[in-house]
């Protein structure tokens, strides 16, 4: 390219010329000699003009084409920034652009010289700027090539890293497409060694993430010594040792944490069974055979007998106390017992305390463990009673055991409501006297267990107990109707009247009675107003017998309450008249050798006559003891105290409760 030029003088320096002098030639004789010389010199200024004229062109095409190149220059750096991978179609853009761009350039050139010389800048400008635009694209597109191969290796870097079994093929399938690529042999072997080693490398990656142990042995075999640099191998190395310890580290640390939890949740069962809880026989061998498996022999060895005890509890929950001392004996009999049979044997020694106790004072959860529930109760519904009262009868007569009618729940509600008011007990008694006889006695006495009125109260009718309130209101009202003067007349006949039979009773049974008896009468003499001129003492005695639990049918026979034997008073089985009684009593026999006869007291068995001469004495659970005289009690050759069960008695023989 032609170099610039910048400002040069176009003109020699002219020398001075002096003046002419006169002489023949100036006055005419040299004017063609001047005319001459004129010419010459209006060719040189022509030639001088025509030399600004190029000079100025020239000067001017510089301008012009100095700013193409300058706007140029710029256009390039923002093409080539902006330019999409690959730069498809830049060079061809920015031949179009130049083709606009150099219209006009030559414009106003009229010396040939000048077109020539600026023709030659143009071109030689143009085959630059083209050459560099295309090795600009060319670059542009090897480097969106060797972009996207490498993009591609990471593609399969991930896939090795997530699917080690992918490693092979995204090996394989990476270098198919390198080699397919157009590209110098020297980028694809720069391509070929990075897709190598970045899917190598993630696929070291996924190993030492999922088994560090063998990633470490692969390396340590020089399986990928052709493929990674040293530093990588290292790396990976270090990465594979790091994962293998944190791996170590970690199974340790979840191996204590796993003992201990499972030690606490042994430590829980074994509170939960200390509680009563029942556990499940799967669970405990689950526990037995992880304590197994993490060496704990003593832990799984106490969970083993553990499961004995537990084995042996639920067999033994729904067992009478005969069945205990039977095992028991039977065990304690044997010679040499295994070590089953040891824990079997202490199992049942603890068991028995609590259990024959709870079949003894609530036979009734026994029969629930044995598929035999109460029917739910209703309490301020009484013919809900009924049902519950037959199913406590049922079992009292399996067990040989009080039942209890009530469930504690039970048993509160109806203390709350009894304790507020006379008119709340009678209330109360109304509904448990629909029971009956001795069950509603011990289920007013399993109520209010303190407060033996309940008791008298369900003892007798609906009417009394109507009357009794009744009465007991007009004796608080005015005392000298029964409980002024004659208070102590009205106690000393009562005492005379019951006689031995107050030895069913304790005081505070005996009290109430009295006290019964006493609003009885008042109710009935509630318009006489003073016992002192009105009362006599053998008014009472019916409504003594009343409150004892006697009543008077239409037959005129009384039954239940007061009777006699052998002329000593003595309380007679609800419901049955004294004939009926007495004919039961003279029918009971008993064979002498039985181990329950009685016996006197140098051991000899009593006969049925002997037996006979003693008073039969009513017991709070229905039975009937024999008393002698100086306090003597019947007895049995084991010194318990014989009884027996008068109406058990009755229904064998076919007694019916009614006066013959």
């Amino acid at each position: 390219m032609a170099a610039e030029e910048g400002y040069r003088r176009q003109l020699g320096v002219v020398s001075s010329t002096g003046l002419p002098s006169a002489s023949a030639e100036a006055f005419g004789a040299g004017i063609g000699d001047a005319i001459g010389r004129t010419g010459d010199a209006l060719v040189h200024y022509e030639a001088v003009e025509r030399r600004q004229r190029g000079d100025q062109q020239l000067a001017d095409f510089n301008v012009r084409f100095a700013r193409v190149r300058s706007s140029r220059d710029q256009d390039e750096i923002a093409m080539r920034s902006t330019a999409a991978p690959g730069a498809a179609g830049y060079a061809d853009t920015r031949r179009k652009a130049w083709e606009k761009d150099r219209e006009g350039l030559l414009d106003g050139i009229t010396e040939d010289a000048v077109r020539r010389s600026a023709q030659e800048q143009i071109a030689e400008y143009e085959g630059r700027q083209a050459a560099r635009d295309i090795e600009f694209e060319t670059g542009a597109a090897i480097g969106k090539m060797v972009t996207d191969a490498q993009q591609a290796s990471d593609l399969s870097s991930n896939r090795a890293r997530m699917n080690g079994d992918a490693y092979a093929d995204e090996l394989s399938l990476g270098r198919q497409t390198i080699d397919a690529l157009n590209v110098s042999a020297d980028v694809k072997e720069k391509l070929h060694r990075y897709h190598d080693q970045t899917v190598t490398v993630g696929y070291l990656n996924g190993l030492t993430e999922r088994d560090p142990k063998s990633a470490q042995a692969l390396i340590d075999a020089g399986a990928f010594n052709a493929i990674l640099t040293p530093q990588q191998l290292d790396q990976a190395k270090n990465g594979a040792m790091i994962e293998i310890r944190r791996a170590d580290a970690a199974a340790a640390h979840q191996q204590a944490l796993q003992t201990q939890a499972l030690r606490d949740e042994v430590e829980t069962v074994n509170a939960q069974i200390s509680a009563g809880v029942e556990i499940p026989d799967g669970r405990l061998a689950d526990l037995q055979n992880r304590l197994t498996a993490i060496g704990d022999v003593g832990g799984a060895t106490k969970i083993g007998v553990t499961r004995i005890e537990a084995g042996v509890r639920r067999e033994a929950d729904v067992w009478k106390p005969e069945q205990y001392d039977t095992e028991i004996n039977r065990l304690e009999a044997r010679g040499k017992r295994t070590p089953d049979e040891d824990i079997r044997l202490k199992t049942l020694r603890g068991m028995r305390g609590t259990a024959v106790a709870t079949f003894n004072n609530n036979p009734g959860e026994w029969a629930a463990k044995n598929g035999f529930a109460p029917p739910p109760i209703d309490l301020a519904d009484a013919s809900t009673f009924g049902a519950r009262a037959a199913w406590a009868r049922t079992v009292t007569r399996q067990t040989g055991r009080q039942t209890p009618l009530f469930n504690d729940a039970e048993v509160r509600q109806l203390r709350d409501e009894a304790s507020i008011s006379q008119q709340g007990m009678v209330d109360v008694a109304n509904r448990i006297a629909v029971v009956g006889g001795l069950q509603a006695r011990q289920a007013a006495k399993q109520v209010l267990p303190n407060d033996p009125m309940l008791a008298r109260m369900v003892s007798i009718d609906g009417d009394s107990r109507a009357a009794a309130l009744r009465g007991a209101a007009l004796r608080k009202a005015n005392k000298a109707i029964v409980d002024g003067q004659g208070s102590q007349e009205v106690a000393s006949h009562f005492y005379d009247v019951l006689g031995a039979a107050a030895q069913s009773f304790d005081a505070q049974e005996v009290g109430a009675a009295l006290d019964v008896a006493k609003s009885l009468y008042a109710d009935a003499k509630k318009g006489h107003s003073e016992w002192a001129t009105d009362g006599r003492v053998e008014d009472l005695n019916p409504y003594i017998n009343i409150a004892l639990g006697g009543k008077k049918g239409a037959d005129g026979f009384w039954r239940g309450g007061l009777g006699q034997w052998n002329r000593v008073p003595m309380l007679l089985p609800d419901g049955w008249t004294q004939g009926a009684f007495d004919r039961v009593l003279s029918q009971v026999r008993f064979k002498p050798d039985s181990k329950t006869v009685p016996v006197w007291s140098d051991g000899k068995p009593m006969s049925a006559v002997d037996l006979r001469r003693y008073v039969p004495v009513r017991r709070a659970d229905g039975r009937y003891e024999f008393h002698g005289d100086n306090g003597t009690v019947a007895r049995q050759r084991n010194g318990k105290i014989y009884a027996i069960d008068i109406e058990a008695v009755g229904r064998g023989i076919g007694v019916v409760r009614r006066a013959q």
